[in-house]
């Protein structure tokens, strides 16, 4: 199998959300190219990725304790309480693919400080970072139109919050 062929499959497992046969892949790749960086930097995201539950584009679990989270390219959405009491998560960043934050989706995420790059979200729901007291970053991007009831209450470190000219609708 050459390098091409394997990146080929690797990728369509992750867009399929194969996590099991995408390490395989990778693992694969690193034995045969082990300076290969594109190789290195997915199987390390794999590490995390292997803790989440994608289904049509919806994270709907995710069950690691990892200081940064990347999300993958193949969730548009990041469902109800999927974050929800998490420890550990300090950093979540975005793809340019998510368009929306469900209710509750970080509610109570004690060690979150910052999420990253929502530049394509449009929809951010109920209490989605209710009581996220170390939330110190959030830069809402150009394309929020919808933030509900109480998405930042309980948010004591964040300062400042831009709120971009595409919204359409602030609910207290």
């Amino acid at each position: 199998e050459t390098l091409e062929e394997l990146q080929f499959l690797g990728k369509k497992y992750l867009k399929r959300c194969d996590w099991a046969n995408a390490e395989k892949v990778y693992d694969k790749i690193l034995d045969k190219y082990p300076t290969e960086e594109e190789a290195f930097d997915i199987f390390n995201k794999l590490k995390i990725w292997k803790h989440m539950e994608v289904e049509n584009g919806v994270l709907k679990r995710f069950t690691g304790k990892f200081s940064e989270v990347i999300l993958p390219e193949a969730v548009t959405s990041i469902g109800p309480r999927v974050f929800t009491g998490n420890r550990g998560v300090q950093t979540v960043i975005f793809t340019n693919k998510v368009e929306s934050i469900e209710r509750e989706a970080f509610y109570q995420s004690k060690d979150l400080k910052s999420v990253v790059n929502l530049s394509n979200v449009r929809f951010i729901g109920k209490s989605a970072f209710f009581d996220c007291p170390f939330l110190e970053e959030c830069d809402l991007g150009n394309n929020v139109e919808y933030i509900s009831d109480e998405a930042f209450r309980g948010c004591t470190s964040l300062k400042k919050i831009r709120l971009p000219v595409s919204l359409k609708q602030l609910e207290r």
